[in-house]
């Protein structure tokens, strides 16, 4: 029964089996958006900051960022092909703040330390890609004006390894006092990439624009210190989930 339910399914994938063999592979960069509304509540929450180290106190959010991806496929199958896909995402936002050290000596004026406060987070992605090649229907290619134009649809399931790092920055003695959580998370991803076929032969290019969405909740940042926050219902997760927009470069044969 398992034998004929695994043919059924094959069926489709060997009727479009032409055209297969192509090994190619892709680099993507642009622009991600970010979900990141529990750490930007807490880190701009005043009960947990030491509001005196800042002269103005605004608020700052993470909320964008940047991601570059790279994955190398091979086409089985006329329509479809699979492959692997590494990817690197990362984002900041910084807060200046003013910090006075209360000297003991009455005749010893306090000293007045500028810095900023930076909130870096990043995520590297490593999964299984498989992608639907809309240009290689018969439909598509009787259209003479769509014959260099690419569409395909490109799906990712992977798992990622995130961190933050929370880093003071002193500007008078160039001190950096840093500490880093980290977290990791499943990741799920669906992009539409359109592109132009700019080199045939010996080998083929494809450049284009890609537009989708990602999937990314990481577990609570931890420490070797342990919890982000202090409170134990403060929990702090890094939610990398957004609509990504880029350029994408195929390079393939």
């Amino acid at each position: 029964m398992k034998t004929l339910i695994f043919l059924i399914v094959l069926i489709p994938f060997i009727l479009n089996s032409q055209e297969k063999g192509t090994l190619k592979f892709d680099f993507n960069c642009g622009y991600q958006a970010f979900q990141m509304d529990r750490l930007n509540t807490n880190i701009n929450d005043p009960s947990y900051l030491d509001t005196m180290l800042f002269k103005e106190f605004s608020t700052i959010r993470l909320d964008k960022g940047l991601s570059f991806n790279f994955g190398a496929s091979y086409q089985p199958f006329r329509l479809f092909n699979i492959g692997l896909d590494g990817s690197y995402q990362f984002g900041s936002a910084e807060r200046k703040f003013e910090a006075v050290l209360n000297q003991f000596d009455p005749l010893t004026p306090n000293e007045v330390i500028a810095g900023k406060r930076m909130h870096e987070v990043s995520a590297i992605s490593f999964g299984i890609t498989s992608e639907f090649l809309i240009h290689n229907l018969k439909s598509w290619k009787r259209l003479v004006t769509l014959k260099r134009l690419e569409s395909v649809l490109n799906f990712k399931v992977g798992y990622a390894w995130s961190k933050m790092l929370w880093n003071d920055y002193f500007i008078s003695n160039s001190e950096i006092i840093k500490r880093e959580y980290k977290s990791n998370g499943l990741h799920l991803a669906a992009r539409l990439k359109i592109g132009y076929t700019i080199l045939r032969s010996p080998i083929f290019s494809t450049l284009g624009f890609s537009i989708g969405y990602q999937y990314l909740q990481t577990t609570d940042l931890k420490s070797r210190e342990g919890a982000f926050f202090r409170k134990e219902s403060n929990k702090t997760n890094l939610d990398f989930s957004g609509i990504t927009a880029g350029l994408y470069l195929t390079v393939g044969k």
